[in-house]
């Protein structure tokens, strides 16, 4: 090539069989023939071209070129159609037709909705500018447009690290495409007041971005000048990879836009706003948070929360309801599998901050000072509220009324917030209150890396699990007549204010106490206990706990804590025996007022030679001690006041275990 191809009149070639092809389309072509240049697209030729033969507007060449003239001359318009590129190669001068297949941006669904954008997918909303943008610094060196500046996200140009003009630096006006008078004049200008505004001589100011190597992959992934081959990929994790450099580009620009609407109040709208975002660092951070996936994005993720909870404090929304997560807004387009891995990292990343503010925000409980707020948040219409809810609760509660905490109040917060965990205690029939001294003892294999490092566990978790190491233990041959399920033992001996299980659990699995497998419950709480007076004495070694009062009592504890069988358990509940808002010191006193029939029943069993139950209950009728409930085939729980129980003459009762405190 002897001269610049993009400047007038310079169509010199030295490739003979062009110069062959040109002379043959004298009459059908244009009459100065345009080259392609590097990075340059569809839109940005058909500009260059007509301009260059003296047109100042698209609709006649559109003619020639056998497109509808009434078609915008929009990178976002063309991207797509169905284009005759022979016609169009012959008309613009070009070498061949295979030179333009990459600018055409082939479409890639039926709907038209992605297009293939130099061998990326893209989705064509939100991703070609309708204006032009143009880098005078650029334009300097070789004058014609490329296809990047077009490209929503990109704000500068990845050459000379210049920021785009957006707007004409005399007349302040958008840079249209469908006035085409030069690619570095202002149409404006000219058609107003008769000047000619050449943006060359308006330099525009460069970026200073720290994270150079998180801004050069980000514009790899859109940049024509750059192969998909080529695109340093690598620093991506495989997760994200496999999604494609279009989709993460969405992705990115998508994190960079919503970030300036949250702080600056403008994203994607307005227009003049967003020609100029998002801004090179805003970018880079965005593509930084990609980089050190997932932990990055999680990260990313809670400082969007924050922007977000500062905007609502300057503009008070108008909805009255409250806003989803930020991350919810930015995924919305985005494709359904990466949208799933996206939003579960975000809601990783807050329950993750909750968790980590909450383990820092335990002070010591003095036995003077309680407080029921954070086991009260976990409260809504009769049920606990578990989860990403229970954790709202619990930081709002810490944030707003900062309550004394106990180590028990926080590691209740945390461990409900596991899935796993919360599915694992409703089919076992371990009360979730109970469960942070197992995990802390080591006896439960890892529930979450976060999780044990927080909670501190004594050792690394155990690889085998908790239920195949009892079941290893467990008897396997028919228990004992005498026999009684685990948990119903349990509750019949345990005194209050402790956590049975850690010392129990270890006991059978060090072969210390006996037990016998139930044929058919799933569950080890169900296993069958026939030593009785074993189980009292390793019940007495159980550590005193008085912070565990003050966690939630949900109806697991209560069937665990009463003893009850499922079905006890819902006439209970239905009769409204037990106040709303329960936790385990209500549970525990309660317990204390009332003798179940179910522990009664159960300690008259551990008596060799006891009486038979129904002789104790007819005692009791006749003798007016005062109970709420009624006995009918097994189905309602009776409970009578216990000190008239175990004062009246002629009731015998196995004892009940007693700790004393360390």
């Amino acid at each position: 090539m002897a001269f610049d191809p993009t400047e007038k009149g310079a169509y010199y070639h030295d490739d003979i069989s062009h110069v062959t092809r040109l002379a043959s389309l004298v009459g059908c072509r244009l009459a100065f023939p345009v080259e392609i240049m590097p990075g340059e697209g569809f839109a940005d030729l058909l500009f260059r071209a007509i301009s260059e033969n003296g047109h100042h507007s698209p609709y006649f060449v559109f003619q020639l070129l056998g497109m509808n003239a009434q078609l915008k001359p929009t990178p976002y318009a063309l991207a797509g159609k169905e284009l005759d590129r022979q016609l169009i190669a012959d008309v613009l001068g070009l070498p061949s037709d295979k030179s333009l297949s990459p600018l055409l941006h082939e479409q890639i669904d039926s709907a038209g909705t992605r297009v293939n954008f130099f061998g990326r997918d893209v989705r064509r909303k939100n991703f070609f500018e309708n204006h032009r943008r143009v880098s005078p610094r650029s334009l300097r060196r070789s004058n014609y447009q490329k296809a990047i500046w077009s490209v929503q996200g990109i704000s500068f140009d990845p050459t000379t690290r210049e920021k785009l003009l957006i707007r004409c630096p005399v007349c302040d006006g958008a840079l249209p495409f469908k006035n085409t008078y030069g690619v570095e004049q202002c149409a404006n200008c000219f058609l107003r007041d008769g000047i000619v505004t050449d943006f060359r001589e308006y330099s525009c100011d460069l970026i200073d971005v720290d994270d150079g190597e998180a801004l050069d992959l980000a514009v790899e992934l859109v940049n024509p000048e750059v192969s998909v081959g080529d695109i340093n990929c690598r620093l991506f994790h495989d997760d994200l990879r496999r999604f494609g450099p279009g989709q993460l580009f969405e992705l990115i620009s998508n994190l960079a836009y919503y970030k300036n609407f949250l702080i600056h109040d403008s994203g994607r709208t307005p227009l003049a706003a967003r020609l100029g975002l998002p801004h090179a660092h805003d970018l880079a951070e965005a593509t930084r948070a990609l980089i050190d996936w997932p932990r990055g994005f999680a990260v990313y993720s809670e400082k969007m929360r924050e922007w977000q909870k500062q905007k609502l404090e300057r503009v008070p929304p108008q909805s009255v309801f409250p806003p989803g997560h930020p991350v919810r807004s930015v995924v919305m387009m985005l494709e359904p599998a990466l949208k799933r891995m996206l939003k579960t990292v975000a809601l990783a990343g807050r329950d993750e901050t909750a968790l980590m503010m909450l383990s820092e925000a335990v002070v010591s409980v003095d036995e003077r000072q309680k407080s029921r707020n954070l086991a009260e948040a976990f409260w809504h219409d009769g049920r606990i509220r578990y989860g990403k809810h229970g954790l709202e609760s619990a930081v709002r509660t810490v944030r707003q009324i900062t309550p004394v905490t106990s180590e028990a109040d926080l590691n209740f917060v945390m461990l409900s917030s596991s899935v796993w965990l919360r599915k694992w205690c409703r089919r076992v029939w371990l009360p979730i209150c109970f469960v942070g001294d197992v995990i802390s003892s080591n006896l439960l294999e890892g529930v979450d890396p976060l999780l044990d490092r927080i909670l501190e566990r004594a050792d690394k978790p155990r690889i085998t699990g908790l239920e195949k190491r009892l079941e290893d233990v467990v008897l396997k041959v028919r228990a004992p007549q005498k026999a009684i399920a685990l948990y119903v033992a349990i509750a019949a001996l345990a005194p209050r204010n402790i956590n049975p299980w850690p010392t129990v659990l270890s006991a059978i699995l060090d072969r210390e106490l006996t037990v016998w497998g139930h044929g058919k419950a799933d569950s080890f709480t169900y296993n069958r206990v026939a030593d009785f007076d074993k189980l009292r004495a390793i019940l007495s070694r159980a550590r005193l706990s008085t912070s565990l009062g003050q966690l939630p009592a949900d109806r697991t504890a209560v069937k665990s804590v009463l003893g009850l069988t499922k079905l006890t358990l819902e006439s209970v509940r239905r009769r409204k025996f037990l106040q709303d808002q329960l936790t385990l010191s209500d549970l525990w006193s309660f317990r204390d007022l009332y003798i179940s029939s179910t522990e009664l029943r159960t300690r008259v069993a551990m008596l060799d030679n006891g009486p038979h139950f129904s002789t104790i209950s007819a005692h009791l009728e006749a003798s007016n001690v005062p109970c709420i409930g009624t006995q009918k085939k097994g189905r309602v729980v009776v409970f009578w006041l216990r000190q008239e129980v175990e004062n009246l003459a002629g009731i015998s009762l196995a004892p009940r275990a007693s700790c004393e405190p360390s």
